[in-house]
């Protein structure tokens, strides 16, 4: 299961993402960043991974899309910092405590 929802303020956009990001729930998060990402005006996109528990091969590969195209993320957990750094190269991540 996977809950995403989307928080907004004058200077960025955090998608919040909870649970699993695996199967289906793949395809739910790219149809919600690619709206998201059409609205941004300007605006950076922080992805909030610090609830997603595990990532399975498909929702690697669009969090490498979403890094590709200028998200950002926040992490937490050694498991989720781990991953997240091999998709930066260990940039473009904030640790948790992003406000």
């Amino acid at each position: 299961m996977l809950r995403i929802s989307v928080h907004e303020d004058d200077h960025m956009v955090r998608m919040q993402v909870e649970g699993t990001l695996m199967g289906v729930w793949v395809q739910e998060l790219e149809n919600c960043w690619r709206a998201t990402q059409a609205g941004l005006k300007g605006r950076s996109l922080c992805v909030d991974l610090s609830g997603t528990t595990r990532v399975d091969n498909a929702g690697d590969y669009l969090l490498r899309l979403m890094h590709k195209e200028g998200s950002q993320f926040l992490v937490s957990g050694p498991s989720m910092r781990a991953l997240i750094s091999e998709i930066t190269g260990g940039g473009t991540t904030t640790e948790e405590g992003l406000s």
